[in-house]
């Protein structure tokens, strides 16, 4: 897996405060550009009910990774409640969004790409499950969170590796893979570029 793959484990993710100044975030990817910030991968802790940063601009895709659950609701009047493992909520980062915890702290895996530019395809991995994909222009990021200890095959190279929880295997967009998810709890991360429509003169 070396060849096309690299892993990042908890002790090398950035640690920085919340937009909002009321908790700490830990950063394990980002991409800026010339427009600023382009996608972010993030776990956060949410220990209390409260309203989340304002992030105009970005969207959001948050993916509840342990304890009892929370609900989010939105200025536009909607609500997600996160309640299982991987259950997740996607929403604008510009509306006013406030957290409701159901039982005790909860940690989150957050997705933010920027509205305009990208799309993040964010899906739960299940074990003894086949997943692969194919090489794409679009495709700017592929990787494969860890929310706990897991086990997965190569089928191209029949080798068994095993990830600890927290890590991130971040894969070579270049490459085309086919795996076999075999045991433990995954989120698995697609960024794409979305197609630019020119203005008509």
């Amino acid at each position: 897996m070396n060849q096309f793959a690299k892993v990042k484990g908890p002790k090398t993710y950035k640690r920085m405060l919340w937009k909002n100044g009321l908790g700490e975030t830990l950063e394990i990817e980002r991409f800026d550009d010339a427009k600023g910030l382009a996608y972010r991968i993030s776990q956060a802790a949410v220990v209390e009910d409260g309203v989340f940063s304002d992030f105009s601009g970005l969207h959001r895709t948050l993916v509840l990774i342990s304890g009892t659950g929370l609900v989010l609701t939105h200025s536009d009047s909607e609500q997600h409640e996160l309640v299982r493992l991987l259950d997740m909520a996607k929403f604008s980062g510009g509306e006013v969004t406030q957290a409701k915890l159901h039982h005790g702290a909860i940690e989150d895996l957050n997705i933010m790409v920027r509205e305009d530019d990208y799309l993040a395809e964010v899906s739960p991995m299940l074990p003894l499950s086949e997943y692969r994909w194919c090489a794409s222009e679009n495709t700017v990021y592929v990787g494969i969170y860890a929310v706990s200890q897991c086990a997965f095959r190569s089928l191209s190279s029949q080798t068994e590796l095993d990830l600890e929880a927290g890590a991130m295997l971040k894969f070579d967009v270049t490459d085309s893979i086919n795996l076999i998810w075999l045991s433990g709890q995954a989120v698995l991360i697609k960024i794409v570029e979305t197609p630019q429509i020119e203005a008509l003169s």
